[in-house]
């Protein structure tokens, strides 16, 4: 998993406090056993108002794509992320996050300003909820402190790029090897802080917890016809097992699909890409990548369903 480089000339509005006071008092707190009553209550709020975010707590902040190929997904356009960027929906929502869900070397060809490079789905895994393998009993500190860096990181990075910077020339001279290191070790320098981070949250004044907004997840790839969709579901789907005895609270309840992918939007919107460049996935100068990558999707998912077959073999 990387993370875009950040430039200099973009700052958003959003402020770095507003998600960690929503994580723990809007998310984590919520989460409780919903009653039959409240459950019928919701049901009926869904089929009045079908724009619901996954949880039934609201309407999308984001406004939708009408018609979107992926029917049980829903889709915000390009000019909506533009928009979101820019800090035009800082009314509605506190902080958001871009999933790019392409291939590395795709992504080191030209990305969305602020984009995080997932395109496994045991990292969604990871970078949501702290663990590869989450499931009903994993211990709930671990989804906490993951709850916690994820917003921590979403609310700050536009904040950070008035003050860090890569070199497009640093950047193509450092090896993969390289870069592991440094994620690997700015992660450890992230995990050291959550406990400094939960503290900070608490001495806030309560009264701040009745004006938070929410938290945006936003994935893609480069149509958005494949892999993002893929990892859209999966954390979906992850999200609803923990949450299996809670329904519907979610940890992640609003998520969208970017149309089109990261070509149409950098076909309009150059100046929030980074750099302002686009290689495709089959690229003929990266064939090698291309398979490499795809055998390593593959590998986990035939591990995956592996495992699944040796749960319910009798």
């Amino acid at each position: 998993m990387t993370s875009s480089p950040k430039k200099m000339d973009l700052v958003s509005p959003l402020k770095s406090i507003d998600c960690n006071l929503m994580i723990n008092n809007n998310v984590l707190n919520k989460i409780e056993p919903t009653t039959i009553s409240d459950l019928n209550m919701m049901i009926q709020k869904s089929d009045q108002l079908p724009n619901l975010i996954g949880d039934y707590s609201g309407e999308y902040a984001l406004p939708l794509v009408a018609h979107s190929r992926h029917k049980d997904i829903k889709t915000i356009n390009g000019q909506t992320l533009s928009h979101l960027m820019d800090g035009k929906f800082s009314s509605s929502l506190s902080c958001f996050t871009i999933i790019d869900a392409r291939y590395p070397y795709e992504f080191d060809g030209g990305h969305i300003d602020g984009a995080k490079n997932i395109f496994l789905e045991k990292e969604i895994n990871k970078y949501f909820f702290g663990t590869e393998k989450p499931t009903l009993i994993t211990d709930k500190n671990i989804i906490q402190n993951a709850l916690y860096k994820n917003f921590k990181q979403s609310s700050s990075n536009s904040m950070q790029r008035s003050q860090e910077s890569i070199s497009p020339t640093t950047k193509s001279e450092m090896t993969n090897s390289t870069r592991l290191s440094v994620i690997e070790e700015q992660e450890n320098d992230e995990n050291s802080q959550v406990t400094k981070v939960q503290k900070n949250v608490k001495s806030q004044n309560s009264n701040e917890a009745t004006r938070l907004k929410r938290h945006a997840i936003i994935f893609h790839c480069e149509f958005s016809s494949e892999r993002g969709p893929k990892m859209y579901r999966h954390l979906r789907k992850i999200d609803r097992e923990l949450n299996e005895n809670r329904y519907p609270n979610l940890y992640y309840p609003e998520i969208y699909l970017l149309e089109g992918g990261y070509k149409s939007f950098f076909g309009m919107f150059k100046d929030h890409c980074y750099p302002n460049t686009y290689l495709p996935m089959n690229s003929q100068n990266h064939k090698e990548d291309l398979l490499k990558f795809r055998k390593k999707s593959k590998t986990w998912n035939c591990e995956q369903q592996q495992k699944f077959k040796s749960l319910y073999s009798f």
